[in-house]
């Protein structure tokens, strides 16, 4: 007994010791690894060492390189982009691309906003605006999507001999298919002299059907149609560059069920015993990661299946297969094989904050071996 009551005096006063000074678990390794999974310790770690993060490392004000640029990117515009972006995850547990993707949280019902550029397939072309989607967009339904326009340079003649209307075509491709009649809106009662950011609705079919087809990416390009009342002839003026931006609006109980962090690769399901399922960690639950300045929540992916159905072996797998013992099952584990890049902005000191690329964080693709 005497022991033990020594053992424990000797255990609270080192514990003591430690908190006063400061170097607890809580600093040294921050509380949230008390309440993580060892993998996304080990992530954390590596990624430490990746960008030569030190225990002892200040945390460095963002307000420092507001109006900084490094490697082409505007610091403070990327870091706020990043803050809604962090915020919007921790509400919902949906991931929005940081590059593409705002949240307007000001109303009870959400907007995701997707910024329209050139179409990568046709770069010089100054008439098509071109949308890229990201699959978490697709996760949610949208109660109502929109266009804005800017038609600042268009102007409408107040003529009764005349019809106009606004045409905004889906753009394909594919020689099978002609491009596509989406919107037909018309602008008899458009007045030159109003603010010329112009808001089309997209119509509940082609809406449902956007939600439907997991489209990755969206072209679109923009007319007026003139129309004689007498003899029903008709020109058209095409619009370069009018169409600046596609909105949907997601209300909170419409959208659907948000994925578990513990998802598994079940065969039946998933037609496949080897998968690549999402893994997203908030780098700046832990202390010693608060100077990345973005991005704030990264999505690993993980590696995840028992490799049962042999499906996405790699080769050395399959020849092991050939000369082993068939009487004894071999082991086999789902395992990454190949990793995208992501870059962090660091902030290093009041002074210095720099981009950093790592290439073996994020998983592409995962093999059973």
């Amino acid at each position: 007994m005497e022991f033990l009551r020594f053992y424990k005096i000797i255990w609270l006063y080192f514990f003591t010791i430690l908190i006063i000074n400061g170097e607890s678990l809580i600093n040294n390794y921050s509380i949230n690894y008390i309440k993580n999974d060892p993998e996304t310790i080990n992530i954390v770690y590596r990624l430490k060492k990746k960008l030569g993060i030190k225990e002892n490392d200040n945390q460095v004000d963002s307000k420092h390189f507001f109006n900084t640029i490094i490697n082409g990117k505007h610091f403070g515009e990327n870091y706020h982009i990043s803050e809604k972006i962090k915020k919007y995850f921790e509400r919902t547990g949906i991931l929005l691309n940081e590059d593409k993707f705002m949240i307007d949280n000001s109303n009870e019902n959400k907007e995701i906003v997707l910024i329209g550029k050139r179409s990568p397939y046709e770069i010089d072309n100054d008439i098509l605006t071109h949308f890229e989607f990201n699959k978490n967009i697709l996760e949610n339904t949208f109660n109502e999507g929109f266009f804005i326009l800017n038609l600042k340079n268009l102007k409408i003649p107040q003529n009764v001999d005349q019809k106009y209307y606004l045409q905004i075509y889906k753009k394909y491709y594919n020689e099978e298919y002609e491009d596509k009649l989406i919107i037909n809106d018309s602008l008899n009662e458009f007045d030159n002299t109003e603010n010329k950011r112009y808001k089309v609705f997209i119509p509940k079919d082609i809406l449902m059907k956007l939600n439907n087809e997991k489209l990755s990416d969206f072209t679109v390009y923009s007319k007026v149609i003139v129309q004689k009342y007498d003899n029903n002839s008709i020109f058209d003026i095409t619009l370069p560059l009018t169409i600046k931006s596609l909105h949907f609006i997601i209300n909170d109980t419409t959208k659907r069920k948000r994925h578990s962090q513990n998802e598994e690769c079940n065969p039946k399901k998933d037609k496949k015993s080897c998968c690549l399922k999402d893994k997203y960690i908030n780098l700046h639950n832990f202390t010693e990661l608060v100077n990345i300045a973005f991005p704030s929540i990264i999505n690993v992916k993980q590696c995840l299946g028992s490799c049962i159905l042999n499906d996405y072996q790699s080769l050395n797998s399959y020849l092991l297969d050939q000369l082993s013992n068939k009487t004894i099952e071999r082991t086999k584990c789902c395992r990454p094989t190949k990793f995208e890049t992501i870059n962090f902005v660091l902030k290093k000191d009041n002074f210095t904050a720099f981009e950093i690329a790592v290439n073996d964080l994020i998983i592409k693709e995962c093999e059973c071996y």
